[in-house]
């Protein structure tokens, strides 16, 4: 085997998961999650399109990446370093709606997030199996799409080749389930920066008159081959070192610290997809003195955590 993952020969900057499945299957509910949005019955979602929109705008869509059917993939990323096959794993979520059928095609395009076609690359062979399967509510359907490289389609020099996948529902016009997969390769590994996780927020230093609420968009995107369980936390760190105060998972509030929440803070994600998560500081806790309360904010994908910190002033 000449494809090795990149975590192992490039510098990036989040963790790979090991493993990936090679088989479908067929899974009532969403077992990797522990709360997840979408698998109420379809009277409880909020308001959809109900008019076929853009990819891109539904790719900008949080309602849409939260409760319509959404599919993607994750994984790790290899780098091929010679005449190679590799697998990676293409997940649908039907959520609370079907049931119905799913279509999936493959064609090669300019670069993640283009529906631009090119001619396809000569040696380099695609198959995903099934492309056709029939799904009901709250089914997670997970099919392997293989990359086969030729020696006459292996290049020496560093390219990459990138797919995209097609998802046709029959079921619900807006289903977020197209994707994008970018095949590296060439005889040395090279540094690589691409499209990876990333937050942002309204603010990083925020002042809250004792007593009042604050509240914010945590705007997330997702990065490549994020489909997958997310989750999202706070913890305390001290304002002068920026260091933990608390461990790296979810704790409790300490007493006589602002309250503070994201919606959702947990939910299955989407490759690519841009989330506005509400945020919420509050300070009506008598408890809570006047004075500087430093934050961490970890984002915990499919591939690895990323993470920043702010600054709220609580005055008086």
């Amino acid at each position: 085997m000449f494809a090795k993952p990149l975590h192992a020969l490039i510098i990036i900057a989040i963790g790979i998961p090991a493993g990936i499945l090679v088989a479908m299957a067929v899974v009532p509910g969403t077992p990797n999650d522990i709360s997840v949005p979408g698998l109420e019955a379809p009277h409880s979602f909020p308001p959809l399109p109900k008019d076929p929109l853009p990819l891109e705008d539904r790719l900008n869509s949080t309602p849409l990446l939260l409760y319509a059917p959404v599919g993607g993939f994750s994984g790790p990323l290899y780098w091929v370093g010679g005449p190679d096959t590799i697998t990676y794993n293409y997940t649908f979520y039907s959520r609370g709606f079907g049931p119905g059928n799913v279509t999936l095609t493959v064609t090669e395009v300019a670069m993640p997030l283009s529906t631009e076609l090119v001619s396809p690359s000569p040696g380099i062979g695609t198959r995903i199996n099934p492309d056709h399967f029939a799904i009901n509510p709250t089914d997670v359907v997970t099919v392997p799409f293989t990359v086969s490289i030729l020696p006459e389609g292996f290049r020496h020099n560093t390219t990459t080749r990138t797919f995209r996948i097609h998802a046709e529902t029959d079921f619900m016009p807006n289903a977020v389930a197209d994707d994008w997969i970018q095949i590296r390769m060439g005889d040395m590994p090279v540094s690589w920066v691409g499209y990876q996780t990333r937050p942002e927020f309204d603010r990083h230093d925020i002042a809250i008159r004792k007593g009042d609420r604050w509240s914010g968009n945590l705007t997330l995107h997702l990065g490549e081959r994020e489909t997958g369980p997310v989750r999202v936390w706070f913890k305390e760190l001290d304002c002068d070192t920026m260091e933990m105060s608390s461990l790296d998972t979810p704790q409790p509030r300490s007493a006589g610290w602002p309250g503070i929440s994201v919606s959702p803070d947990q939910f299955t994600g989407r490759s690519y997809g841009n989330y506005n998560l509400t945020t919420v500081i509050d300070t009506d806790s008598p408890r809570v003195a006047p004075g500087s309360y430093c934050y961490g904010t970890t984002i915990e994908t499919p591939n690895g955590q990323t993470s920043f910190s702010f600054k709220v002033r609580v005055t008086s």
